[in-house]
């Protein structure tokens, strides 16, 4: 980090309060991100030039107090700066307003970076895991629609209550709420009915 920033690379977004810093949001061109240009499941799926936002920090005392959605709206703005789509009007277009932006964009970006971070890069050992089957072949097709909302980033948008399931889903994982072992993983895949 402090070779980033002596380089006058900006590393990110912070958040004030009594001129002390509360808060973090890293936010930059994705080439930025070196590792996940190397990844084999999180490299870009065109050369459609886009921003990453891969991680957040907020002060113990300030956390859920709607700072992580202020942070977005922050990196957002930084983006809209550059040209680039804001994410906070998907949500405002979604009915999200007031207290409920506030809460849901933070909680939604949380289970997309779990997705995408914790959960995309198991998905093809958790099905070859399994048995052939019904079951196996609905995972695989939730499988790939979750891959392609994330992809074109409709994930974060959708209102279909099993995406919705999902999000909640990945958000208990990411907080290491709900166990996310190949099985539970299958569990939750094989009984959604995603739809592109």
């Amino acid at each position: 980090m402090r070779a980033i920033v002596k380089s006058g690379e900006i590393p990110g977004i912070l958040a004030y309060q009594d001129r002390g810093p509360i808060g973090w949001c890293s936010v930059a061109p994705r080439e930025r991100f070196h590792s996940l240009n190397r990844s084999r499941v999180l490299k870009g799926i065109d050369k459609t030039p886009v921003w990453s936002i891969v991680c957040f920090f907020v002060a113990r005392p300030y956390r859920r107090s709607g700072l992580m959605g202020e942070l977005l709206r922050g990196a957002s703005k930084k983006g809209d700066q550059e040209k680039l789509v804001e994410l906070r009007h998907t949500l405002h277009t979604l009915g999200y307003e007031g207290d409920a932006l506030r809460q849901t964009d933070g909680r939604l970006l949380i289970a997309l970076n779990a997705a995408v971070n914790m959960v995309m890069p198991r998905l093809q050992a958790m099905l070859d895991a399994q048995k052939p089957g019904a079951d196996l072949e609905r995972a695989r097709h939730n499988v790939e629609v979750f891959r392609t909302m994330v992809g074109s980033g409709r994930f974060l948008g959708s209102r279909h209550d099993d995406v919705r399931k999902l999000q909640t889903w990945l958000v208990d994982v990411k907080e290491g709420d709900v166990p996310s072992d190949n099985d539970s993983m299958f569990r939750m895949f094989s009984g959604l009915d995603l739809r592109e």
